[in-house]
């Protein structure tokens, strides 16, 4: 099987590198399969870089067929203990990125240094702590000091 891998996603595979293997044929089994080339360049159209993975020999025996649909549930690049905020939490000012904490009922400004975004969350390196309460929107109409109330929790 050959499946395409974002290209800041494939710098975390390697040649024989153990990969878990789901078919849509039968979700239930997962395989294991073994990463045999990464191709050198990407798709021109999909900009994936395609990967070749070997399934076990049994893996035809037991009715897997050339042309399943098949998907690879890589983690690839775990942090398990980073701290993450919401990205649309995450403000800009010119080269400072900031969040709003909520100490006392009150929005604090916080500077903050991020690191890489994954969807809808952008991992803080520094500036908060694990635990603090983070405004969960927008940031842009916020001001430093602005009583709130939390009337609603995400995560």
């Amino acid at each position: 099987m050959r499946p395409g891998v974002s290209e800041r996603d494939i710098r975390h595979l390697s040649v024989g590198q153990e990969v878990p293997v789901r078919l849509d044929a039968d979700p239930n089994v997962e395989w294991t399969g073994t990463i045999r080339r990464i191709f050198p360049a990407a798709d021109a159209n999909s900009r994936l870089i395609h990967v070749e993975v070997l399934l076990p020999p049994e893996s035809y025996e037991q009715g897997v067929r050339p042309g399943f649909l098949a998907r690879l549930p890589l983690l690839v690049d775990p942090r398990p203990d980073a701290v993450a905020v919401p990205a649309a939490a995450v403000g800009e000012d010119g080269d400072e990125r900031y969040i709003y904490v909520v100490r006392d009922e009150r929005l604090h400004k916080q500077i903050i240094t991020t690191g890489v975004t994954r969807g809808q969350w952008t991992q803080v390196e520094e500036g908060i702590a694990v635990g603090d309460i983070v405004l969960a929107t927008n940031p842009i109409d916020m001001r430093d000091g602005t009583r709130v109330r939390i009337v609603n929790w995400r995560g």
